[in-house]
Order: structure tokens, then C-alpha cells, then sequence
């Protein structure tokens, strides 16, 4: 049993390790919908999620830390637009760079109802490694990597257009050279 566990274990960091930086509509491989993604703040009370919990929405990631201001506007704009798109986006805040002692103390200070990612490992340093630095926000819909806006993009204007599938003019962050 215990050689089972060591193989399964084994194969799932192979998985995760086989992940190559992603490009602005490139699908999502598989590996990357099944990462297990540690969160703080989960209102079922779990600790664990994929992405693959919320395929089939509209998932905006969004890099932050406590400790930056233009990240915590961006969440509390996000927070208004989950609002209003309650069943067609999800929202899921990655915390970089930052404790993760200090993300549920700071959530709940703001009173934001959803969980964070926290101690990631893979999707800021690898799945999204050609465009950010550390901060920003990701779109993931249709299976692909839909966007990387910048943040003047970021309105309820571009995410009814990306939901009907409709072309925006969305400036998106430049890839980086590797």
C-alpha cells in the first residue's frame, strides 16, 4: 500500500512539473485543471481546491499580497463584479510573495466571502510565468487562457463581452522574454 501511495504521489509531481508556461490562448492542460491548490477561507471549509471546481465559468485569478495596494483595489473591484455576475465568474485570489498567516486575517478584515490560494508554487511561477511579474490578473475560460488585462481592462464591460464569446479590445499584459 504504501509503494501505491509513494507511485501516486510521484506521478502527480511528474504531472505538475511537465507543466510549460502558458500563452494568451493556449489550452489549459489537464495537469493544470487538477493541481491541488491549498486555500484559506473556503466557505464549505475546505482546504484543498482545483480549478476544475469552477470550469465552465469564467475564472478570474488574481495574484495579490496584503502588503499591495494596487492588488487590493483590484480585489475589491472584483469583489463588486462577483456580485454581479455571481453565476458566470469565479473570482479566486492567489496570494504571492506574501505569509499566508496574513491572508485570512486581512480577508476578513476586507469581509471578502471567498477563499484564496495560498503558498502557490505552480501557477504564478510556472502557468503564468511568461507575463507576470507577480501581480495581475488571469482570465481562464473556454478551457484556455482567455486574458491577461491590465487593470484599466478589468470592467463589467469586458466580462459580458468575454461571456457571450464576443471580441474585446482588451489591452493585455505583454509576454515576457524566458
Amino acid at each position: 500500500m504504501a509503494s501505491l501511495c509513494l507511485f501516486f504521489k510521484a506521478d502527480a509531481q511528474s504531472q505538475i512539473t511537465d507543466i510549460k508556461p502558458l500563452n494568451i490562448g493556449d489550452t489549459i492542460p489537464e495537469a493544470v485543471w487538477n493541481v491541488p491548490l491549498q486555500v484559506v477561507n473556503h466557505p464549505t471549509g475546505k482546504k484543498t481546491i482545483t480549478l476544475n471546481d469552477y470550469r465552465g465559468k469564467l475564472i478570474i485569478l488574481d495574484f495579490w499580497a496584503t502588503y499591495c495596494s494596487p492588488c487590493i483595489r483590484s480585489l475589491n473591484e472584483l469583489d463588486s463584479l462577483q456580485k454581479v455576475f455571481d453565476k458566470e465568474i469565479k473570482v479566486l485570489p492567489v496570494m504571492v510573495y506574501d505569509l499566508e498567516k496574513n491572508a485570512l486575517p486581512f480577508i476578513k478584515k476586507k469581509n471578502w466571502t471567498w477563499p484564496s490560494v495560498v503558498n502557490d508554487t505552480t501557477l504564478n511561477k510556472i502557468v503564468f510565468s511568461k507575463y507576470l511579474l507577480g501581480f495581475g490578473n488571469v482570465w481562464i475560460y473556454d478551457g484556455r487562457l482567455w486574458a491577461i488585462p491590465r487593470p484599466k481592462e478589468i470592467n463589467s464591460g469586458n466580462i459580458s463581452k468575454v461571456l457571450a464569446r464576443q471580441r474585446t479590445e482588451m489591452e493585455n499584459l505583454k509576454a515576457r522574454s524566458q
